[in-house]
C-alpha cells in the first residue's frame, strides 16, 4: 500500500471514530405529527420543547431526573381530541422503550393544558419502570 493510500485510510479510521463519539451525546430527538391539531398556534419544535420541560418538571417532583438528551420522543395529535406520546430513553449499555402512553379530550380541540396532562402521565409510565433506587 502506497503512503498517500495508507494515510488516507488512517485519517478515513480517525474521521469515523471520532464521529462514532459524537453521535454518543446526541440531543433529544423529537417529531410531532398533526402539530396543527393543537388548539395553540405552537410549532413541532415549540411542542417539543414545551412537553420535554413539563416531562423533567414532573420527574423532578417525584424526586428523579431524566436527561432530556437521552430521550427520543414522537408525539402523534389526532383531529378528534387525542394526543399520544412514544418515549424511549438511551442509558449506557440499552435503550428502554416505554408503553404508548395517551390523553384523550373527545369533547374539545387539543390545548397546550392536554400536553402537559400528556407529559406528567408519561412521567409516571417512567417512575413505573425505574428501579427503587434509581434516578
Amino acid at each position: 500500500m502506497s503512503r498517500k493510500a495508507l494515510v488516507l485510510t488512517l485519517s478515513t479510521l480517525v474521521f469515523l471514530a471520532e464521529a462514532g463519539c459524537v453521535t454518543e451525546n446526541l440531543p433529544t430527538t423529537c417529531s410531532v405529527t398533526g402539530a396543527r391539531h393543537l388548539s395553540a398556534d405552537a410549532s413541532s419544535a415549540e411542542i417539543c420543547r414545551k412537553f420535554e420541560e413539563r416531562l423533567v418538571d414532573a420527574m423532578a417532583a417525584a424526586g428523579k431526573t431524566v436527561d432530556p438528551a437521552a430521550l427520543t420522543v414522537s408525539i402523534d395529535l389526532h383531529e378528534r381530541g387525542s394526543a399520544e406520546a412514544l418515549i424511549s430513553r438511551r442509558g449506557q449499555d440499552e435503550t428502554t422503550e416505554y408503553p404508548k402512553v395517551s390523553v384523550d379530550v373527545m369533547d374539545r380541540p387539543l390545548a397546550q393544558g392536554d400536553l402537559d396532562r400528556l407529559a406528567a402521565a408519561v412521567a409516571q409510565v417512567m417512575l413505573q419502570a425505574q428501579p427503587a433506587a434509581g434516578t
